[in-house]
């Protein structure tokens, strides 16, 4: 007998609640290396809070499927190279020659 709370709930993809939330996730393209939110932070060296923030801010680009957010190798190393301090760019001043 089916408990009274789910009989006949669907989540918002019209699935059961049960595959939504406890089957297992596919990234959107299998073909390319994808990375979960525990992979993501291990990459970046942080923490899964500081991922969920750089997404919440946008500095992130990332997929959802079912819930799950997936990221690409590139996707974060762009992230990293945008953080790039040019040591020779703007903002130092050289020495004039004479």
């Amino acid at each position: 007998m089916e408990d009274i709370r789910t009989a006949g709930a669907m989540d918002r993809n019209g699935d059961p609640p049960d595959t939504y939330r406890g089957g297992i996730s596919q990234p959107p393209w299998p073909d390319r290396p994808w990375l979960d939110i525990d992979q993501a932070a291990a990459y970046l060296r942080t923490s899964k809070r500081t991922v969920y923030k750089l997404c919440a801010l946008y500095k992130l680009v990332y997929y959802v499927t079912t819930g799950v957010r997936w990221f690409t190798k590139d996707d974060l190393d762009a992230y990293i190279a945008s953080g790039r301090v040019d040591i020779y760019g703007r903002g130092r001043r050289r020495r004039k020659t004479a």
